[in-house]
């Protein structure tokens, strides 16, 4: 019985390196689809890096509270456009991770998406970059290796949202009272680049 079961842990555990196939509303940006640098106006951009290849292949989806808004797997990155103000990202892997974003017109916001070995599979977690990050100075080589993202509100992104928004409100509303026991991260008009 302990041989079954240590043999099934070990699959869960190979599974998480190898990982899965992206989320169908997910595709590769197009080559008339360039890498935006700078927000469209009026709105701001955030761009959400996946720059590791450890468990490339598990999609961790991003949500701005209760709306699914794109997904990245290993050495890819999303660009989100969106209204100025407030935000929270959520992402979809334990242990969540959550942004309280306030975002100004014209700014233009970095999200790291880290994977490590956890205790039975990947930790996938999100950190919010300023400009005083260490990592910030990373950025132009992740961005000349990630292959860009570009999410597709179709059916089956609808059929996600309605799957896990109860899960999307209820996370939200955890690390909004501090009962998750987590604090939120933050991003300001100050960590733009």
């Amino acid at each position: 019985m302990l041989y079954r079961l240590i043999r099934f842990l070990g699959s869960v555990a190979v599974l998480g390196l190898i990982g899965c196939s992206s989320p169908s509303f997910m595709r590769d940006a197009g080559a008339d689809e360039p890498l935006l640098t700078d927000a469209p106006a009026g709105k701001a951009l955030v761009n959400f890096h996946r720059p590791g290849n450890y468990a490339a292949g598990i999609p961790f989806e991003i949500w701005d509270r209760t709306d699914l808004i794109g997904s990245v797997s290993g050495q890819t990155l999303f660009q989100f456009v969106c209204d100025p103000g407030d935000h929270v990202f959520l992402g979809s892997r334990e242990p969540y991770t959550a942004i309280h974003a306030d975002l100004r017109m014209g700014g233009v916001y970095d999200v790291v998406v880290n994977s490590t070995p956890g205790w039975i599979g990947a930790k996938i977690t999100m950190e919010a970059l300023s400009p005083g990050h260490p990592r910030h100075i990373e950025l132009a080589a992740w961005e000349q290796q990630e292959v860009r993202q570009v999410f597709i509100d179709d059916q089956a992104a609808r059929k996600r949202n309605e799957k896990r928004g109860k899960w999307a409100a209820q996370t939200l509303e955890e690390f909004m009272s501090g009962s998750r026991g987590v604090a939120l991260q933050s991003l300001g008009p100050g960590d733009a680049r």
